[in-house]
């Protein structure tokens, strides 16, 4: 799964203190959900997140400091 916005591999980011997150576009959450929830992969989500960069409103998911972040990217890969 590609990220709508950037057309490129989704990437976790590890920036800033609450851990790992993963911004969405709105149109892919479902599809999110769905590979986190067939995966186990554990998160909390803030739903219409403002951003600054062009990108409009989006989707974080939130992991936690003891996500696996590399089998959180391969995963979204392989959905």
């Amino acid at each position: 799964m590609l990220d709508d916005y950037k057309k490129q591999p989704f990437t976790v980011s590890t920036d800033g203190d609450a851990g790992p997150y993963l911004m969405v576009p709105p149109a892919q959450v479902e599809a999110v959900q769905l590979a986190f929830s067939k995966h186990k992969v554990s998160h909390a989500i803030e739903y219409d997140v403002s951003q600054n960069a062009g990108t409009g409103v989006l989707t974080v998911f939130n992991f936690g400091n003891s996500a696996d972040v590399a089998r959180i990217e391969r995963i979204l890969l392989e959905e």
